[in-house]
């Protein structure tokens, strides 16, 4: 076997590759835990840095599980499943306090990861569509590839998600359209997007063109596993990664999901933004009520607006601000809907609103949850200028979050860092943070 080498794991990197040290290289190895011995095949190298794949593991550690998926080791959708479930939750505490140390210099006490239902607790997903043998099929891409696999479920789905699987397979094999080509460019079906909440489906077909096509049989073989479907188009013809664009067309049964969140009702297509994982995102949003009093709220980034009417119902006015038009319809519609009084919903881009906003209100508590790159140098100029009495930061990215830290950190203490596990069995972690201005 060539390029084989014997390896000591001694450290975890940020994405749950396990890392080693020999003959002044540096190995990052695929599906290997802290103090195991594994035989590693080298796959990829740049200098000194060697990206190898576990061959197999002659010393185990104590904390390895075996994997229940089928897929594990082909999928790339998750890669702490061989990891138990209580040390991966301690692999993220210490992953946000060494990313926020390393960064800032800041050793700040990081609470426990708070845990979640460890699988079937995604209530959407966006599952590729290729052909395969000569069929457009619903596939996840193998790790660190675009080349498909054909799957039957997908354990940290929503179990209903199975049934979605079977259908649409049996509607795309009967279509005559071909799914997507990445080479060529080539075919009609890129993805499928499907989300799920109390048993309400909406399934969205990535496509490259507008197809005249019959749902109603796909659509009333979905309705014997749902309490009600929704089904649409989504016109997508760029050559590149992106999966939704704001070019939706309505096909079939309902439009939005209903849904009741902390007593407010509001509606939300598979464009709006929510959080995937409603257990998570509950206990994220409580502990944010429980630092907000009868004050003024400004929540940059608010989307379709749930956060905003959350926040409605404690502080004294609350200011929303959304740059994405049709998120910022959705938040007036939930506002309008809910009667509420006191939130103002901006539609905008954060960097700027902030500032015009913060001339009108001299103290303010701001809320932000922004995009994985975290908040960007004019909104850091705003807030610096203006110092808002306490920042609510949920980051879904630390080394974003360490480095706004770090452009924050003269002005600002930081008094709460609790990392959520929003996507058990990845190395993915949403952490709260508190900073609270300097006297």
């Amino acid at each position: 076997m060539e390029n084989v080498i014997k390896l000591k794991i001694d450290d975890l990197d940020i994405v749950g590759y396990g890392i080693a040290h020999k003959d002044n290289k540096t190995y990052f190895v695929d599906n290997a835990l802290v103090g195991e011995e594994v035989l590693a095949q080298e796959e990829y190298v740049r200098n000194k840095i060697i990206y190898a794949k576990n061959k197999q593991v002659i010393v185990q550690s104590a904390k390895r599980v075996t994997p229940p998926c089928p897929y594990y080791n082909l999928c790339g959708g998750c890669s702490l499943q061989h990891l138990n479930y209580t040390d991966a939750l301690n692999f993220k505490q210490q992953l946000v306090k060494n990313t926020i140390k390393k960064i800032t210099g800041l050793d700040l006490t990081v609470s426990l990861c708070i845990n979640s239902c460890e699988y079937y607790y995604r209530n959407k997903v966006s599952f590729p569509i290729r052909n395969i043998r000569g069929v457009p099929t619903i596939c996840m891409f193998k790790k660190n590839s675009h080349n498909a696999v054909k799957i039957s479920n997908c354990i940290i789905q929503n179990k209903g998600f199975e049934a979605v699987i079977l259908e649409v397979n049996n509607f795309l094999k009967n279509s005559n359209l071909l799914a997507y080509n990445e080479t060529n460019f080539s075919g009609v079906f890129k993805f499928v997007v499907a989300r799920i909440v109390e048993n309400q489906l909406l399934l969205t077909f990535v496509v490259t063109k507008k197809i005249n096509f019959n749902f109603n049989e796909l659509y009333n073989n979905l309705l014997k596993h749902f309490k009600s479907v929704g089904i649409s188009l989504n016109l997508n013809p760029l050559k590149n990664n992106v999966i939704l664009t704001e070019n939706s067309i309505h096909v079939l049964g309902e439009k939005y999901i209903k849904i009741c969140e902390f007593g407010y009702e509001f509606k939300i297509d598979n464009n709006s933004f929510l959080q995937v994982n409603d257990e998570i995102q509950n206990k994220i949003y409580n502990q944010i009520l429980s630092l907000v009093k009868n004050e003024i709220v400004v929540n940059a980034y608010s989307g379709a607006g749930l956060l905003s009417a959350i926040l409605s119902s404690v502080a004294q006015r609350v200011y929303g601000i959304e740059i994405v038009k049709s998120a910022h319809l959705s938040a007036e519609n939930l506002k309008r809907e809910n009667s509420i009084l006191n939130l103002t919903n901006i539609c905008g881009d954060a960097n700027l609103e902030l500032e015009k906003i913060s001339k009108k209100i001299l103290n303010y508590t701001l809320v932000v949850d922004p995009p994985r790159k975290g908040l960007e140098e004019g909104i850091l100029n705003t807030i610096l200028s203006t110092l808002p009495n306490k920042i609510i930061y949920v980051s879904c990215n630390p080394i974003s979050l360490a480095k706004n830290i770090n452009s924050l950190k003269e002005k600002y203490k930081i008094s709460l860092v609790v990392p959520f596990d929003m996507f058990p069995q990845t190395p993915h972690v949403e952490t709260l943070c508190v900073l609270e201005r300097k006297s």
